[in-house]
């Protein structure tokens, strides 16, 4: 019983992590510059990366993942 309870406390805490970060950073506001020196071609090749479907990088599911395979190798299921 003490396990699920661990494993449950650890899920809820990286969640609620995850959405303040999501809150904070939505919750930030900046003013764009004006950009003078246009985009070298590894700037825009970064971005046409990022933007493809299925290519956005998300910390914070990245270290879900990390944290869930962290708890089965701790916590495994009987």
């Amino acid at each position: 019983m003490i396990k699920s309870n661990t494993r449950l406390v650890l899920v809820l805490l990286l969640a609620a992590a995850s959405f303040a970060s999501y809150l904070y950073l939505n919750s930030l506001k900046y003013e764009n510059a004006v950009q003078t020196a246009e985009p070298t071609a590894e700037e825009e090749m970064a971005e046409s990366e990022l933007k493809a479907p299925g290519n956005a990088i998300l910390p914070d599911v990245y270290l879900l993942k990390k944290a869930v395979a962290a708890g089965k190798r701790l916590m495994p299921y009987q």
